[in-house]
């Protein structure tokens, strides 16, 4: 079954991290960039959030580092495969994803659905997109993919009997759900609530 598709749905790319594991690993091309099959993974990333989603309108948008865009030409691209994308630029890291996605809205201000994702994650369903939407449709207001796991540098969330998010920690186990990179929420003011929790 499929939801009747909101008019417009934002989708965010979050790539203005440090890609901490990276760096230590010894990479120096950061993390939006580096090459998986000889294509960016910030590329990558997007095509498998968008790959057979159909909603009416879909604003694309990515929140990044100037230092990527200045030294790395991330801005460019992002925007010569995806032209309409909407480029937010933070002059240095913040602390986290929350972070990054409250100034991508308190800057773009978007309406509709709003879906953030990482920048190192690729999705195999080929229908996330409307999969992420059907559950506002059954009138979830946040939707947050997770994953078992035991390693302790992800983020990882508790839920209740109703699974809903209990708590959410960075890079520090306390449950076997891992969250596995897309946050998504019915609307900016859904958002705000779910920051207020974190």
């Amino acid at each position: 079954q499929t939801c009747a598709l909101p008019n417009s749905i934002t989708v965010v790319l979050l790539a203005a991290g440090h890609g901490s594991r990276f760096s230590e690993s010894g990479f120096v091309t950061p993390k939006p960039l580096l090459q998986v099959e000889g294509r960016p993974l910030a590329i990558r990333a997007i095509e498998s959030m968008l790959r057979n989603s159909s909603p009416t309108k879909l604003e694309l948008g990515a929140v990044v580092l100037d230092a990527h865009c200045i030294n790395n030409r991330l801005d460019e691209v992002l925007t010569s495969t995806f032209p309409q994308c909407r480029l937010v630029r933070l002059s240095k890291v913040l602390c986290g994803p929350v972070a990054s996605a409250s100034h991508f809205i308190r800057e773009v201000k978007p309406t509709g659905p709003i879906v953030f994702f990482d920048c190192d994650q690729f999705f195999d369903d080929e229908r996330i997109l409307n999969k992420i939407l059907d559950q506002f449709e059954n009138e979830a207001a946040i939707v947050i993919g997770v994953t078992d796991s035991a390693d302790p540098t992800f983020g990882y969330v508790t839920t209740d009997a109703l699974s809903r998010v209990v708590e959410v920690a960075e890079k520090r186990r306390i449950s076997q759900l891992a969250l596995a990179g897309f946050y998504a929420f019915s609307s900016s003011e859904e958002f705000q609530i779910g920051r207020a929790h974190v």
